[in-house]
């Protein structure tokens, strides 16, 4: 992305745009999406476009990885509320949140997700994985290092 959009009429354009690109690759796929499509399904100038964008490619990556910001979003409410609200099966409100997360737009996240691993990008998948499993080893080591009638040693390393 060129400019991060600081006023919210900015901020609005930007999402008309992801909106606009989502709209697209779910309708005609890869093939039909292209700056000017963009612009014109958006409603605004080709240039506006390139204000905030250099290509199509740019726009697809901004957008896997709005999608995936909209996952770690979910994810993390569910944990919240699972932990504050006393969830008899936590981890099933997570995988819900997930799912949830992830069941509308497949074709355009598909696409997106592709682009970011085309342009080598493919950490940016990975990253938040790894911060995961590392919070549950963190977790599971904790639950497990608790005195109890059950205590065990750990079974993640």
């Amino acid at each position: 992305m060129r400019k991060l959009p600081k006023q919210a009429r900015a901020r609005d354009t930007l999402e008309i745009i992801f909106e606009a690109t989502t709209q697209l690759l779910e309708r005609d796929g890869r093939v039909g999406l292209s700056t000017n499509a963009i612009a014109e399904r958006a409603g605004i100038s080709i240039g506006t476009l390139y204000h905030y964008f250099p290509s199509k490619e740019a726009i697809l990556v901004a957008t896997a990885r709005r999608e995936m910001a909209a996952h770690r979003a979910a994810v993390t409410r569910a944990l919240t509320d699972s932990s504050t609200e006393g969830h008899a099966e936590p981890e099933r409100h997570v995988l819900r949140a997930l799912l949830g997360a992830s069941d509308k737009r497949t074709k355009a996240r598909r696409i997106a997700t592709e682009t970011l691993i085309a342009q080598d990008l493919s950490h940016e998948i990975a990253q938040p994985v790894r911060r995961q499993r590392s919070c549950s080893r963190q977790t599971a080591n904790e639950y497990w290092a608790e005195p109890g009638p059950f205590h065990r040693q750990p079974f993640l390393s």
